[in-house]
């Protein structure tokens, strides 16, 4: 058995690669929560929702040629993504479009977080502003 552990995307399979499970972890941290949130909003905008889910190329997301990846990565917000960092984030995306309530219960957790920090930042006034940029 070849075990693979890329952050917290663990995926088992067997070496010839005709069987798999795979294990994902809610304990994701905002930053990939954002990153990822951004792909599956691109990915349903562009209707390419069963490509990515049912996405096989031996190739892998990295190298393959297929014009629809370049469709997602040119339309993401984030623009700083690595070939690797592009990749796992749509292995992501695929394994939430595959497992839907797992993806609403990492929403329920980082939802109300990202809206407390946008509250907070629409009660600043200018001034205060100008003081965290300088100060």
């Amino acid at each position: 058995m070849l075990i693979c552990k890329i952050y917290k995307l663990h995926i088992s399979y067997s070496t010839d690669k005709s069987t798999y499970s795979t294990i994902m972890s809610a304990n994701m941290c905002k930053s990939d929560y954002i990153m990822v949130r951004d792909a599956m909003n691109v990915i349903i905008e562009l209707n390419v929702v069963n490509f990515v889910k049912d996405f096989d190329n031996e190739k892998g997301f990295i190298f393959s040629d297929d014009r629809r990846i370049n469709m997602i990565g040119h339309a993401l917000d984030h623009q700083c993504h690595s070939g690797a960092s592009f990749a796992y984030t749509l292995r992501l995306c695929q394994y939430y479009f595959k497992h839907p309530g797992e993806w609403k219960q990492i929403q329920k957790i980082h939802e109300p977080e990202l809206h407390v920090e946008e509250e907070l930042a629409l009660d600043n006034t200018e001034n205060d502003m100008f003081f965290e940029q300088c100060g």
